[in-house]
């Protein structure tokens, strides 16, 4: 079943953040994740979450988002995530009808 790894970023060092997105981008572009949405604006329209930087990715299964996310390759980019940025990541399995 698809999964989707849905990530909410506040950035508060643009520098190496920008550093981390590009790649990062490579990463996922060279595993079998594909960017669904990619920062952008968000509108809230019911509730009161306020995502500051919202990325969404699309693996084939949750297994292979938890395995990127949690792989050696990402760990160095994790660390720049987490000196650039406030990150809440959680991994969501599909549902098809």
């Amino acid at each position: 079943m698809t999964g989707y790894l849905i990530l909410d970023i506040e950035i508060y060092d643009f520098e190496e953040f920008q550093s981390y997105a590009q790649q990062v981008k490579y990463l996922v572009e060279d595993s079998t994740g594909k960017y669904i949405f990619r920062g952008g604006n968000v509108e809230n329209i019911v509730g009161d979450w306020q995502p500051s930087r919202l990325v969404i990715v699309e693996f084939p299964t949750v297994a292979e988002a938890r395995e990127l996310f949690n792989s050696a390759r990402y760990k160095p980019l994790r660390e720049m995530a987490q000196n650039s940025s406030n990150m809440n990541a959680i991994v969501v399995e599909g549902y098809d009808f």
